[in-house]
Parts: C-alpha cells; sequence; structure tokens
C-alpha cells in the first residue's frame, strides 16, 4: 500500500532541497548574494530536508518488504543499486569534469546506491533498528572527527585531511537515520498507530504527492535545469 501522506512529506523535503541547491548554486557558482538568509538557516534547512528524506525513505522501505520473500526483496534491492550506481557515477564524472570545485565524490545518490544493497540486512532486526541507528549516529559523530590516509574509507565518514566533497552522504551517521525511520515504522505497525498516523491526504497537496512519488527523477533533473536557469538570467 502506498501512502499519499508520505510522498507529500517527501515531496516537501525535495522542495526544500532545491531551494537548498538554488541558493548554493547561487553562491558558489555564479558568486550572487540573492537569498539573504544567514548561514545557519541554511545549515538547518540542509540538514532537516536531508534527515526527513533518509528517515520517510526508512519507513517507505519497511513498507515495501511486508509481504514479500527474500529472493524477491534481494532482486528488488540488486536493480535499485544497479540503477543508482549508473547516476552516481554519472555525477561523480561530470562534476568532476566540469565543475571540479563542486565536485561530489561520494554523495546521496552513492549514498542510497551502498543502502540499497545492504539494507535487507537489516530487516531481521526489526524494532532493534530504532537503538541500532541510535548508536550508528553516535559513531559517525566520533567517526567524522578521524582523518585517515586512505579514500578507501570516504564512504564510512573517514576521510583523508584535505578531502573535499560538495555533497557528502556517508553511511556514518546518515544510515542511522534510515534505520530509525525502519524501526519507528515497524513499531507502529505494531502498535497499530501507523495508519492513524499516516492515512491523511488532501487533494489540494496533490502536486506534492506527485513530486514525492517521482523524487529520483526530480532530484537528477533540478540541478541541470537551475544551472541552466541561471546561466540564462545572470550571464
Amino acid at each position: 500500500m502506498r501512502y499519499q501522506s508520505l510522498d507529500i512529506l517527501r515531496g516537501l523535503a525535495l522542495l526544500g532541497m532545491i531551494l537548498f541547491h538554488a541558493n548554493y548554486i547561487l553562491e558558489e557558482v555564479f558568486y550572487i548574494q540573492t537569498l539573504h538568509f544567514s548561514s545557519l538557516f541554511w545549515y538547518i534547512l540542509g540538514k532537516s530536508v536531508a534527515i526527513t528524506f533518509i528517515f520517510i525513505s526508512g519507513i517507505s522501505f519497511f513498507l515495501s518488504v511486508q509481504d514479500k520473500n527474500t529472493d524477491r526483496i534481494i532482486h528488488n534491492a540488486l536493480k535499485k543499486c544497479f540503477i543508482l550506481i549508473a547516476i552516481a557515477i554519472s555525477i561523480s564524472i561530470i562534476t568532476y569534469l566540469f565543475f571540479y570545485d563542486q565536485r561530489i565524490s561520494w554523495g546521496i545518490i552513492h549514498f542510497f546506491a551502498l543502502l540499497s544493497l545492504i539494507s535487507p540486512f537489516f530487516i531481521r532486526f526489526g524494532l532493534s533498528n530504532i537503538f541500532i541507528g541510535i548508536i550508528v549516529l553516535v559513531l559517525g559523530y566520533f567517526l567524522n572527527r578521524l582523518d585517515v590516509n586512505t579514500n578507501l574509507l570516504i564512504p564510512f565518514g573517514l576521510t583523508p585531511p584535505v578531502y573535499y566533497g560538495a555533497d557528502y552522504y556517508p553511511l556514518f551517521p546518515w544510515v542511522g537515520y534510515y534505520l530509525i525511520g525502519y524501526g519507528a515504522a515497524s513499531w507502529l505497525i505494531r502498535r497499530g498507530y501507523f495508519d492513524t498516523l499516516f492515512t491523511w491526504s488532501y487533494p489540494i497537496l496533490g502536486p506534492l504527492s506527485y513530486v514525492g512519488r517521482h523524487s529520483l527523477l526530480i532530484y537528477i533533473l533540478h540541478v541541470p535545469i537551475l544551472y541552466g536557469m541561471m546561466l540564462c538570467i545572470f550571464l
């Protein structure tokens, strides 16, 4: 069953991400200060949007594996992983070739590609994923403050001293929010609260629901569209 409320929340998060990226492109690419909000505002917006999106993804994964056998779950995970890997590699190549100062070596699409591969492993833990997620968040806090002399651990939150990535989402701590979302969905359904919280829908919010249902496509397209629009306006 698909919950329109989750699509609406995902759509809201995606709109916040588009606003965040629009400001980033204006400031970092065109050096234009247009959206005069404080750096704290943009920091909170960026983090809250990412947390919301990843948390809802954890809930959605829980719903997607209900009443499916292990083979089907693994097949879907591998299919999604391969698609996201292709997109992630394309993003890295394009940014390294044409936008090196804003290069992306391990962004949110890379994160979801690896996450889709490992997420079936956590199904067995159910509600306990809440506690696993909290542990991951705490570990991520400490790991992100360590430096290593290799690039191999970048996906896990351990980076060289001179590492730079414009859109960096390592497994630690970000997978923690995903696992908490999965565990929370498990707890809510077990207690009978899930439908109470997520069966609401409003026809007027249909466009937001549409955005949420097509979040991957919109995410891929919104940056080149924003960049093209700003080229036309400012150059």
